[in-house]
């Protein structure tokens, strides 16, 4: 099984938006994602390097 690489939370931000999410609001140093198609929401912390379990 391949390692997780170590990416940002804005790096994580491009990366969904690109699979339908998009950036609704932040909440402190959440964001806050949504898909429209089926109101999936996700929240994202704004860090420079996200822990490799949040992944």
């Amino acid at each position: 099984m391949p390692k997780l690489p170590s990416i940002s939370g804005k790096d994580t931000v491009k990366a969904l938006s690109k699979v339908g999410f998009r950036f609704r609001r932040q909440v402190g140093s959440h964001m806050i994602l949504k898909r429209e198609s089926d109101g999936k929401r996700v929240a994202i912390p704004n860090n420079d390097e996200l822990p490799k379990g949040t992944l």
